[in-house]
């Protein structure tokens, strides 16, 4: 069990995955969530999200480690679900990477009818896709462009957010949907 400070996030890759659930299906295909390895940290004491993104080494019972609060100096504790590695609870507060990062079957939905795929029957056969591929593949058959201004992470609250997911956000806002993100990170704060 390990929690340790993220130190190449220009380099990563692979880090934030698609994974299939084995149970429940949307239009006769599977479902899908993320697992992130590679995570920003939120201290529920001062509201705060840490400058530096964190890496999950692993759990024993559900307990990754703990983090010292740049800004309060609180520790915070971090759960995840004992292996799963689509959530973690950072204190008090749960942070679902399928929520944080913008994914979810209605996004998958909504952004395959604009760009005329199944996105759900693109997957089906991709057990632990990587999201960055997943972006790269939908830029290169779409042509939907990828957008570099990524003032609507900042303005959302993040510092510092894993590259593969700001790859997959920006490609949601070049196609007008970065609401949902938006709407995703309020929920998430109301918890």
């Amino acid at each position: 069990m390990a929690l340790e400070v993220f130190c190449e996030p220009n380099d990563e890759k692979g880090y934030v995955t698609i994974c299939k659930y084995y149970s429940g299906t949307i239009d006769g295909h599977s479902n899908f969530y993320l697992e992130s390895s590679v995570m920003p940290v939120y201290c529920d004491i001062c509201g705060c999200f840490q400058s530096k993104l964190y890496k999950n080494l692993g759990s024993r019972y559900g307990f990754v480690g703990s983090f010292l609060c740049e800004y309060c100096g609180s520790s915070v504790a971090v759960r995840d679900n004992d292996g799963i590695l689509d959530s973690v609870v950072c204190g008090s507060i749960e942070l679902n990477f399928s929520a944080l990062y913008g994914f979810s079957p209605s996004i998958l939905n909504l952004l395959g009818k604009k760009i005329r795929l199944n996105l759900f029957a693109f997957l089906e056969d991709k057990p632990n896709f990587p999201l960055y591929c997943l972006a790269d593949e939908l830029i290169s058959i779409s042509g939907i462009g990828y957008n570099t201004d990524l003032d609507f992470i900042a303005e959302a609250g993040f510092p510092v957010f894993p590259g593969e997911a700001l790859k997959w956000l920006t490609i949601l806002e070049a196609a007008g949907m970065k609401g949902f993100f938006l709407d995703g990170i309020k929920y998430l704060m109301k918890l």
